[in-house]
């Protein structure tokens, strides 16, 4: 991994404000209000010549993820932060300390311990002022030189999602997901599909969201940004892609909820399914995989977007759905029940229109139904 050297971390000073349990700032990454710490100012000074300085993408770091370990005196640990390369790996582990702490040894166990579990080859320590690097080789940990080595070339941002219309950018567009087999979308015998998917990276990648925001009984609370996740799906495979997360409320359940998109592998189909995740402490899991071919284009563009009800992996039959529909009082989820046709979660419009006014409810009712759909596969779990 190559690196960048400066002599000092920049200062950065974000604005404070003061309330009555305490001061606050906002923060550069969740973009929200956070209890204005010693340690959480230094972290805004990381994070600020990362995203300012050194072009870091937001979705290719992560703030605070927790892991957990089989031994020692903590079984839980969340690293301050970590980045992430363009093979979606973590290139570094970022422990942040108050001014006065001093980085000595027990700080690089902390963050070792981290390292290792993730595993990661880097280690940056800070309090501002003071930086100490460790990188690991052939197992073995040493302090480097350098005065500030952080990774040299960031990982390229994603761009906006193109007009449909404009093949090449569609072409280059979707190259950048070939991992995902998403490329191949860009065939003009795809078009559709391709539409459709373009629609879902707008919300994916090109969204801002006023929140909170609230719809018929469901609460969107924060937007957690875009990051690489790996689901488990109902007959037992893994998803892996970009996935966008949010806090979702219900009859006051929270949930860690996220969208994202991904190719359906069949020679039958040309489709694409649209995935909601939830973040359980024992497994991470799609709720939902809706597939674009179940829903109907308009001449304006728009996609009419149902669901059939369905539940795979330890079927549930589709009536038990129904009636977790109707006892959260969801009414305005239910079709006319024929075909796909048994849940409408409302119309996602063409990329090339997509506002979070014109796209809010549609969000809401599509984490609306998958939240039905986790707490009826929970209740399964347990009954079993």
């Amino acid at each position: 991994m190559s690196a960048k050297e400066v002599e000092v971390l920049p200062d950065y000073r974000p604005d404070i404000l003061n309330h009555t349990y305490g001061k606050t700032l906002k923060c550069l990454h969740r973009d929200k209000d956070v209890i204005a710490g010693p340690e959480e100012l230094v972290r805004q000074r990381v994070l600020h010549w990362l995203m300012n300085s050194q072009s870091w993408p937001k979705h290719r770091m992560e703030l605070e993820p927790t892991y957990h370990f089989a031994t020692g005196p903590r079984r839980r640990g969340r690293p301050d932060i970590v980045l992430y390369d363009d093979n979606h790996h973590v290139c570094m582990v970022i422990e942040c300390k108050a001014g006065e702490v001093p980085l000595d040894e027990s700080v690089f166990e902390q963050a070792k311990r981290y390292a290792v579990k993730i595993p990661c080859e880097t280690i940056w320590l800070t309090n501002g002022d003071a930086n100490v690097f460790y990188t690991r080789t052939d197992g073995k940990w040493s302090r480097s030189p350098a005065a500030l080595g952080i990774v040299g070339d960031a990982p390229a941002p994603i761009p906006s999602p193109p007009d449909a219309n404009d093949h090449d950018a569609v072409k280059r567009y979707w190259k950048q997901f070939h991992d995902q087999g998403l490329d191949d979308l860009s065939d003009p015998r795809h078009s559709s599909t391709c539409a459709f998917a373009l629609a879902v990276h707008k919300i994916i990648f090109d969204f801002k969201p006023t929140l909170p925001f609230s719809h018929k009984g469901v609460h969107i609370l924060e937007d957690r940004g875009v990051r690489y996740h790996s689901f488990s799906n109902p007959s037992g495979g893994v998803w892996t892609g970009l996935y966008r997360t949010f806090l979702v409320a219900t009859e006051g359940r929270v949930e860690t909820a996220s969208v994202g998109l991904q190719r359906w592998m069949s020679t039958r189909y040309d489709d694409v399914i649209l995935c909601v995740g939830f973040h359980k402490e024992k497994r991470k899991h799609h709720a939902l995989q809706l597939h674009s071919s179940n829903c109907e284009v308009a001449d304006t563009g728009n996609w009419d977007v149902w669901h059939d009800g369905r539940m795979g992996g330890k079927p549930l039959p589709r009536s038990q759905v129904v009636e977790a529909v109707e006892e959260a009082n969801a009414l305005h989820l239910l079709g006319p029940q024929q075909g796909t046709r048994f849940f409408r979660l409302g119309t996602l419009p063409a990329a090339q229109s997509i506002t979070w006014r014109n796209t809010r409810e549609f969000l809401a009712n599509l984490l609306h139904y998958s939240i039905l759909r986790t707490n009826l596969r929970e209740a399964q779990a347990r009954a079993s």
